[in-house]
């Protein structure tokens, strides 16, 4: 689940996009900010509208701020973040609040989903990129028990985070992105910022109107399969070739962790929920699981909706109630 990534962010307040007078209803007119840039290793987007400009570059500009921050916590690339030490030493004493909490939603998405989200597949992953680049070839069975003797049982509190046995590593890819995206809401919107889309990988929306969002065709990355409105919630997607092993062809990024291998029952799953990190784990749970424990999943971790893409196309939603349309 690692990606390879650029490291830079930039995200002064000065590098953000301002468009004045952008009206969002029909009663008053507001500036649009906006910033683009890079967070661990994928492309972001912010947008916010506020009638005053100066509030909202002041807000972009504690917006960065935060997702510098974040950055050095959760990191898989940067030296010295904590994630990275962690994974180097096996501990962590005094951890960050913030690693502690998403640790917590990944113990309790792995436990609603039966063991399919499992933050400590990150050995798995490190083999199978390790065994194509070495030997052209996919890990042996003896290669594939052996990283799997390393997953689960880290021991974390808000003293210290334990990696119990060596070699074991961690990675958050699966729902870190949608935990950017509610921090960086809630800077928003204790600098005054009531309409704003944060788009980390995972979205998250805001305010008095919709934002337009689409659902890429698995089939077609370039291509929108539905494009829909976003509003007061979010939406996170995973699809098992977003990215993958360099020359495995058909194999992704996304590690089943029961048999070691990439996870391809489900080209793309949406999931929509109140939180951005519950939805970025939700949609990573199910494109793992595969898609006859969707709905039951879905219900465990109280999504508001979702949507799978089979290999062909075919679109199947679940929702508690009627599905928009």
């Amino acid at each position: 689940m690692t990606l390879t990534r650029r490291h830079f962010l930039a995200f002064s307040a000065a590098a953000a996009a301002v468009v004045p007078f952008v009206a969002f209803s029909g009663k008053e007119k507001s500036e649009l900010v906006r910033w683009t840039g890079r967070v661990l290793g994928r492309d972001g987007e912010i947008r916010l509208y506020h009638g005053d400009g100066a509030i909202a570059r002041e807000a972009m500009a504690a917006a960065t701020v935060e997702l510098t921050r974040l950055e050095a916590i959760f990191s898989l690339s940067r030296p010295g973040s904590a994630l990275v030490r962690l994974n180097q030493q096996g501990r962590l004493d005094a951890p960050p609040p913030d690693l502690v909490r998403v640790l917590g939603e990944a113990a309790l998405v792995s436990q609603l989903s039966g063991g399919s989200f499992d933050v400590t597949v990150q050995p798995l992953w490190l083999l199978h990129a390790s065994s194509r680049k070495r030997t052209g070839l996919a890990p042996s069975p003896a290669e594939l028990a052996a990283a799997r003797s390393l997953l689960g049982g880290i021991q974390f509190d808000q003293h210290r985070i334990i990696l119990p046995r060596p070699g074991m590593a961690v990675t958050l890819n699966g729902l870190v992105q949608g935990y950017l995206c509610d921090r960086v809401s809630e800077v928003l919107a204790q600098h005054g910022i009531i309409h704003s889309l944060v788009d980390l990988g995972t979205r998250l929306a805001s305010g008095p109107s919709p934002w337009p969002v689409s659902i890429r065709d698995p089939r077609h990355r370039t291509v929108p399969l539905r494009r829909l409105d976003l509003a007061q919630g979010a939406m996170a997607s995973s699809e098992a070739l977003s990215s993958s092993f360099p020359g495995y062809g058909k194999y992704g990024h996304l590690i089943e962790p029961f048999s070691g291998e990439p996870a391809l029952a489900v080209p793309s799953v949406t999931v929509w929920a109140s939180s951005a990190m519950r939805a970025d784990a939700l949609s990573t749970a199910i494109a793992v699981a595969g898609p006859a424990r969707a709905a039951a999943i879905l219900a465990a971790g109280g999504a508001a909706r979702g949507m799978l893409v089979a290999e062909d196309g075919t679109i199947t939603e679940f929702c508690p109630q009627e599905c928009p349309a």
